[in-house]
């Protein structure tokens, strides 16, 4: 009985685990400006971080939104009109995306961290990786949007981004929950 039990488990296990990772997700990823079909230069680490990240995640069966991509910023011009701007463009994108992932390393990416860590619903579809470095462990972002964002239940970390594998581990931990969420919420649906 317990080895019928035992291959029952590993086969459920294994169904499971199936399931989710064939859960396509949408991600919108900010940080350093990229072009998506071109590897930035090693002197950009923060691009060239950001633009290794968007690959894992295509190839992990993500879809991944730039604030860059030509598309949505027309769409959103074409609704909006009159009233369009990059900020509401990006608000509009984060009810469109699955999971927000946050490179802080540019002025535009800091003012996004602010301005996300303001929305305390998009906290637990929110991950932000800092640069771990002192000056932005102690800085008024670290201090600021960061800690509200964390204290909301964003995800959190510090790495040093030159240790792509490790920041590639945490947001690849954070797709896995956002995958889990999702087919919960298809669960209780019903769908």
């Amino acid at each position: 009985m317990t080895e019928v039990l035992q291959a029952s488990a590993d086969e459920y296990r294994s169904n499971l685990a199936q399931n989710l990772r064939r859960r396509r997700l949408k991600v919108f990823l900010c940080g350093a400006s990229v072009d998506r079909n071109v590897r930035p230069r090693k002197s950009r680490r923060n691009a060239r971080l950001r633009h290794e990240i968007m690959e894992r995640l295509e190839a992990g069966n993500c879809e991944v939104v730039l604030g860059e991509d030509k598309e949505f910023y027309t769409a959103a011009r074409d609704v909006l009109a009159a009233e369009h701007d990059i900020a509401k463009q990006e608000l509009a994108l984060l009810d469109h995306v699955d999971l927000t992932v946050v490179f802080p390393c540019t002025a535009g990416s800091f003012a996004e961290v602010g301005m996300f860590a303001l929305i305390v619903s998009l906290a637990p579809r929110l991950v932000i990786v800092v640069d771990d470095r002192d000056d932005h462990r102690e800085g008024y972002i670290a201090k600021g949007p960061v800690l509200m964002a964390e204290r909301n239940r964003a995800d959190v970390a510090f790495i040093p981004y030159d240790r792509i594998d490790d920041v590639w581990d945490f947001v690849c931990g954070a797709v896995e929950r956002a995958r889990i969420r999702e087919w919960q919420r298809e669960t209780a649906s019903g769908r």
